[in-house]
């Protein structure tokens, strides 16, 4: 939860301000969390989307190139909490199958994790975060964009995860706050 939120912080302040210091939090937040947990990873789209949206104007083989050297910055930051993913990669790739395998025991609808949300903050608390999604998605800027999709995008990831414990909510209870 602490990287998601580290790493919206950052792709907030860069979509009102686009400094590159600010954009590099984020990578490096996406990257570190991802060592801990796979879910900050839902994050990277939005990323590379602000990205490429602030630097339109200057061609898309700058922008492709950009992307490419943020998804090196993802991907160090990851090493660094994580070096034995890369170093014993067979070993990665079997647990990974078998956290693949263990998640498909797991039957639970799309909506799951929506009442999980509203039981953590409140339906109250709830219902006005899905009228401010709803609101950032009408009047779209840089910011709203980015926070909408990666709410949108995180809760596709844990919906399609299909782990049903509550603490996948977490990461969320922020961004319904801003609501």
């Amino acid at each position: 939860g602490f990287f998601v939120v580290l790493a919206l912080h950052g792709l907030a302040k860069y979509a009102a301000k686009p400094k590159l210091r600010s954009y590099l939090l984020a990578l490096a937040a996406i990257g570190l969390g991802a060592a801990v947990k796979y879910t900050p990873l839902a994050l990277c789209a939005p990323a590379l989307a602000l990205r490429a949206w602030t630097l339109r104007r200057v061609g898309t083989a700058r922008i492709a190139a950009d992307a490419v050297g943020s998804v090196a910055v993802v991907l160090a930051f990851f090493f660094a909490g994580s070096p034995y993913f890369f170093l014993d990669f067979p070993t990665a790739m079997s647990f990974l199958a078998d956290v693949k395998r263990i998640n498909m025991g797991f039957t639970l609808g799309p909506f799951h994790h929506l009442g999980s949300l509203s039981r953590a903050v409140g339906v109250p608390l709830f219902v006005a975060a899905l009228a401010g999604l709803a609101m950032q998605l009408l009047r779209p800027s840089a910011a709203r964009i980015v926070l909408a999709g990666s709410a949108v995008l995180y809760y596709a990831l844990i919906a399609k995860g299909g782990q049903p414990y509550i603490r996948y909510v977490v990461p969320l209870v922020p961004l319904a706050a801003l609501g």
